[in-house]
Order: structure tokens, then C-alpha cells, then sequence
């Protein structure tokens, strides 16, 4: 009888380790990342796609972190890898309108203010990031899309928060600021 009591306590520890260990497996780490423009455009594209081009855009992402926002510029493409889940939020002047889309590819403009993707509707979510916008999300179509005052896109990011000091663009930016620093120093012998 003791032995198959120990055996009982034996398996119980072990049951209870793996679900300790399964909880924090399955911790998914990731984050939002918001983009803002103006008025936008819908048409059909090819292959079940549609292309959504943004105006006035902000050439800048925000991401939120516990206590601060970082804003990082377009051009750091090292935070995500295409296609991203994300929702589309049209800021209209009789409320909102939202839509899950999974974002193809996207093009910037010369002058970096019309932002161009390729997205299709998501039909069934089943990611974490975006959980918020489901009981709200909407069925795509074009003609829901050109009168808004705003539009905006939250991306999902599957990885690790960036950093401000362990960013690539950052380590750029202060190579390139010390090199600024440098032509200003009078004393400079070049």
C-alpha cells in the first residue's frame, strides 16, 4: 500500500512539473506595432488579394512598451518578416470600422508619404495579439474603404520587444551621429 501511495506522489510531481512546464512553453512573446495615415483607397488585386494604399502616412512605427513608446522609422524592416497578421482600423466620422487582414507585401512612395500593401481577409483569427479586434472585426470589401478620416494598422510581431540599445537602426544612427560629431570638431585634423 506505501509504495503505490509514493508512486501516487511520485506521478502527481511529475504531472504538476509538466504543466508548469507546458504554461511556460507556451508563453508566447510578441507585440503590436501601430501605423497611421490618412485617407486610404481598396481595389482588387489578383490571387484573392486586395491592395490597400494608405495616404499621409507617418513614416514612423509605434511600438508600446510597458511604460513608454518607441517609434522606429519604416525602414526598419529587421523587426518583422511578411506576411503579418494585422487589423485595419478606419477612422470614419460616424465611428470605426475594423478588419483582420494578413499583409503580403507592402511598398513605400518616392516621398515616403503613400504606403502600398497587398493584403487578403483573414477569415478565422487564431492568433493572441489581435484577440482584441475580433468581436468587432467586419467582412472586407471596397466599397467600405475611401471616406475615412484616419487609417490606421496594428501589425502583430511575433519575437522579442526591441530595444533602443540593441537596435540595428540604432547602431546605425550612432555610427552615423559620430560621424556628424566629427565634422563638427574644429579641432578635427582633416
Amino acid at each position: 500500500m506505501h509504495l503505490n501511495q509514493n508512486q501516487g506522489f511520485i506521478l502527481l510531481f511529475l504531472i504538476i512539473g509538466l504543466c508548469i512546464g507546458a504554461c511556460s512553453a507556451e508563453e508566447n512573446t510578441g507585440y503590436l506595432m501601430y501605423l497611421q495615415g490618412g485617407s486610404s483607397m481598396l481595389s482588387l488585386g489578383t490571387n484573392d488579394t486586395f491592395t490597400l494604399t494608405i495616404n499621409d502616412v507617418i513614416p514612423y512605427y509605434e511600438i508600446q512598451v510597458v511604460d513608454r513608446t518607441l517609434l522606429m522609422p519604416m525602414e526598419e524592416t529587421s523587426l518583422y518578416e511578411l506576411p503579418l497578421n494585422a487589423a485595419l482600423v478606419l477612422n470614419k466620422a460616424d465611428g470605426e470600422s475594423v478588419y483582420l487582414v494578413k499583409t503580403e507585401s507592402w511598398l513605400f512612395d518616392e516621398g515616403k508619404t503613400t504606403l502600398t500593401f497587398e493584403i487578403k481577409p483573414i477569415e478565422f483569427y487564431e492568433g493572441k495579439g489581435l484577440k482584441k479586434f475580433t468581436a468587432i472585426q467586419q467582412n472586407l470589401s471596397a466599397d467600405m474603404v475611401g471616406n475615412e478620416l484616419s487609417t490606421g494598422m496594428y501589425f502583430e510581431i511575433e519575437g522579442d520587444i526591441p530595444s533602443n540599445t540593441y537596435s540595428a537602426f540604432n547602431r546605425a544612427e550612432s555610427a552615423e551621429n559620430a560621424e556628424d560629431s566629427r565634422e563638427w570638431n574644429p579641432n578635427d585634423p582633416r
